[in-house]
């Protein structure tokens, strides 16, 4: 992936290049405001003032800056002092305002800004109780910013900027810190373009996504975050709603720079060292999922949009091959944006017995809502005379242009009184039909210059939108379904918004082969997002957008389907009419079927994980750099991905491609489908045809299925389908190789397993534990094959033995009663 704008010339050509420019300093002092810190020669090294410390982290105040060490010294963060000794600086923007592209991005236009002003002095200070408070300002005693930092924790370091200045309109403060040559960037919320960003600039500001050739700008995200995590050992968070920016050496080689537009802003510190320390720490304090899904959450859901018809239709294929799937979906129910939040009886005549239907077949049903209201919709006047929308600066409803041909507003969701009426009267007009959730879409879209009911503005809230969105979304199902039998999925977000959101998708990517929009982005935006806080990701299968389109559009689905299965949600999209769909020829049905099966049978391990990202804040999906902080090969890697710990990934995203290089980090992996063994700390060409992904297990770890033929993982009582009650009935455990691991699964089940990494040839698996049981009707396995042995009992045991009688591998389980297939895959070494 090609990392956007131009890295920092040298640091002798920007001080020629600024020496040069301060002949005409007033031109440049009037027309550019000295926007940027001026870079030349460092300051010479200051003197402790004060300091504060815990057993972790140690904050020195220096009298030309600020340095945070951890407790064996090594330095996280460093201020980076101007040859004046300023490092913190504020203006204003007067005139920033944003205009509507397309009818569908909201793009900033900055303006003129006034000059920079840079407190030279600290003027006081003062340290007590892990606190520390400072006071920065110019030579002659002006206060102009306090700085105050404390430990909220061990390891969480909370800082607070406030601009002291009376200078009216102040909306941009920044802080300068040392750029080490060797520090590497992950997280930013749901970034496509890449997945390191060392030499960018990043600026988090929610808006429709990125959409190919119409707007080419990597900062339309929809799921933006202002916290990265650092390969030093930390993570960095601002936390506050408005626009923030972080440089990352794009224009200053040597310089980190954070700016939010705000007169003041609080930021974190969270202290790892490991990264998953700090993703646990960061969301402590930012918040991790707050409910367990059901099962069916973590199945196969199929799109239907279309119509009564297309429905039944879907239900029919669906269940006569034999596909593993728990829910049915389809956004089509309204007229969307064009007409009235109601059911669209031309397309649904028999909408309540399309659900019936649904739920019968054992599926549940998920329909769709945006927050959206059109002008001409009765709920606009309605809201209207109530005073629940958000207000434009004569206070009126703000309505605005969308796509260029609706006309649109948005309730006011920090009004509660707003926030009840759409609970009560507006998503009830599809819930009431018996719906179990839907894609709660959008809510990019909030003006700059809107008005709110507790007295911000757009500027204020338009990030925190999405969350205000899917707080509602959560308010309304909890009241309806206090059981929790029900899920929403979102496409946009910000800091916090996994405490409510069970799942998001990536988006709305193009259906072609591009790195910065089609299938390849995938991958870089799920790997941003679980490092920035949420654990729960999806994609559209395959793709939603269709600009430039390839003549072979069945095997661009082939790989989307396959790269979809291995994340937690699997779900399909009709996207626009040039999408290939799952049904479109028998090859497309029955690579659908694999994939969709392979992805049902893997649910005990998907569930086990969203245990960890409910008791940690983990992500599912993660950066090989989580678990291989220490290996830096692995840093630039951002078109594999680890499922857990264990599982690696290496989806084919190249059109045409027989194959892929893959990287595997250090130890021995196992190839999923071959059983081959290869080492690890290197990089091996593999051959992946069309209907295969490259997939390897860490040797000696555990991965758990379900092996009877599910159909459905939701609850269900026709007797021809297999649930999960039944599925439940059996199990297979497959070890791959010889070593040393424990997996907990959601329902207390402990697999342990040990080895001693002598495998070799001719190896046979004997019970040691457990009474001897025929595997179940219908038993089905994944991957490669090995010997095996089916026990019964709530404790089962198994050796793997060589051809000379030696011991190379145990596992042991521990769980409710039932049929455990212990399986062995143990090759011999490439």
């Amino acid at each position: 992936m090609m990392v956007l704008g131009e890295r920092a010339k040298s640091f002798l050509v920007s001080a020629m290049t600024l020496f040069l420019a301060a002949l005409a300093m007033p031109f440049i002092m009037g027309q550019q405001g000295c926007e940027e810190p001026l870079p030349g020669p460092p300051p010479p090294p200051g003197h402790e003032l004060e300091s504060i410390s815990n057993q972790y982290l140690r904050v020195t105040l220096l009298s030309n800056g600020l340095r945070i060490l951890d407790a064996s010294g090594k330095v996280l963060m460093e201020t980076a002092a101007n040859p004046d000794g300023s490092w913190i600086g504020y203006t204003r923007y007067p005139d920033q305002k944003c205009n509507r592209e397309w009818g569908v991005q909201w793009a900033i236009e900055e303006g003129n800004p006034d000059p920079w002003r840079w407190p030279k002095k600290v003027l006081r200070h003062g340290a007590g109780n892990g606190a520390l408070e400072v006071i920065l300002g110019d030579e002659a005693g002006k206060e102009q910013v306090k700085l105050s930092l404390g430990f909220e924790s061990d390891k969480r370091l909370r800082g607070s900027i406030q601009v002291l200045d009376e200078w009216a309109g102040v909306n941009r403060v920044r802080m300068l810190y040392k750029l080490f040559a060797d520090e590497r960037f992950f997280g930013f919320g749901e970034r496509q373009e890449g997945v390191e960003h060392h030499g960018e600039r990043i600026r988090c500001w929610c808006n429709e996504g990125f959409v190919g050739s119409f707007s080419p700008n990597p900062d339309y995200l929809n799921w933006p975050v202002p916290f990265y995590l650092s390969n030093r050992g930390y993570g960095f968070l601002v936390d506050d709603t408005h626009v923030s920016e972080f440089d990352l050496g794009n224009k200053d080689a040597q310089r980190l720079a954070v700016t939010n537009w705000n007169r003041g802003f609080d930021w974190y510190l969270f202290y790892g060292p490991e990264p998953l320390s700090v993703i646990e720490e960061y969301t402590a304090k930012t918040g991790r999922a707050t409910m367990m899904p059901k099962p069916w959450v973590f199945g196969v859901w199929t799109d239907s949009d279309g119509g009564s018809n297309r429905a039944r239709e879907v239900i029919r294929k669906l269940r006569e091959n034999d596909i593993a799937c728990s829910a049915i979906w389809a956004e089509d129910w309204a007229n969307i944006f064009s007409g009235p939040w109601e059911v669209n009886t031309s397309r649904y005549p028999d909408y309540q017995r399309v659900a019936d239907d649904i739920h019968a077949r054992g599926f549940k049903f998920l329909s769709y809502w945006n927050p959206f209201v059109n002008t001409g919709d009765p709920l606009y006047k309605q809201g209207t005379s109530r005073g629940y929308f958000i207000k434009n600066p004569l206070g009126a409803p703000y309505t605005y242009n969308f796509v260029l041909l609706f006309t649109v507003t948005n309730p006011d969701l920090t009004d509660p009184a707003a926030r009840d009426w759409w609970k009560r009267a507006v998503f009830p007009i599809n819930a009431d039909y018996g719906v179990d959730g839907w894609m709660a879409d959008f809510a990019e879209h909030t003006p700059h210059d809107a008005l709110f009911s507790d007295a911000r503005d757009g500027w204020a809230v338009h990030n925190e939108y999405p969350v205000l969105w899917q707080k509602l979304n959560r308010e309304f199902w909890e009241e309806k379904r206090p059981d929790g039998d029900f899920v929403f999925f979102s496409r946009s977000g910000y800091t916090g918004s996994q405490k409510y959101s069970p799942v998001m998708w990536t988006g709305d990517q193009e259906i072609n082969w591009k790195e910065l929009d089609g299938l390849p982005c995938v991958v870089p935006a799920a790997l941003g997002i679980g490092i920035s806080g949420f654990p729960v990701t999806s994609t559209d299968i395959a793709g939603y957008h269709g600009n430039d389109v390839p003549l072979d559009r069945q095997q661009l689905w082939f790989r989307w389907c396959e790269l979809g299965a291995l994340l937690p949600v699997m779900r399909t999209h009709h996207g626009f009419s040039s999408t290939w769909l799952f049904d479109q020829n028998k090859a497309t049905l029955m690579h659908y079927k694999k994939y969709a099966n392979l992805h049902a049978a893997l649910f005990p391990y998907f569930y086990s994980l969203m245990r960890e990202a409910m008791e940690k804040g983990w992500p599912i999906v993660r950066h090989l750099f989580l678990h291989y902080p220490d290996d830096p090969n692995v840093l630039s890697i951002e078109d594999e991905f680890l499922v857990g710990d264990r599982m690696l990934v290496a989806p084919v995203i190249t059109e045409n491609a027989a194959g892929r290089e893959v990287y595997l980090p250090e130890g021995s992996w196992i190839d999923f489908w071959s059983g081959a063994r290869y080492r690890g700390g290197a990089r091996y060409n593999v051959s992946a045809p069309v209907d295969v992904i490259p997939i390897f297990l860490k040797e000696g770890t555990a991965l758990p299925f379900l092996d009877a033929p599910v159909d459905t993982l939701a609850e269900e009582s026709d007797p021809d389908l297999v649930g999960l009650g039944d599925a439940q009935g059996s199990m297979t455990i497959t070890v791959f190789g010889s070593g040393d691991s424990v997996l907990t699964l959601q329902d207390g089940t402990v697999i342990t397993c040990t080895g001693n990494g002598t495998a070799g040839e001719g190896v046979k698996v004997v019970a040691t534990a457990g009474a001897s049981a025929t595997p179940p009707a219908g038993q089905r396995s994944f991957g490669a094959s090995g010997p095996s042995v089916s026990l019964s009992g709530s404790v089962v045991e198994a050796e793997a033995r060589n051809a000379s009688g030696q011991t190379v591998a145990r596992c042991r389980v521990e769980g409710p009663a039932r049929i455990y297939t212990l399986r062995f895959v143990c090759r011999g070494r490439r």
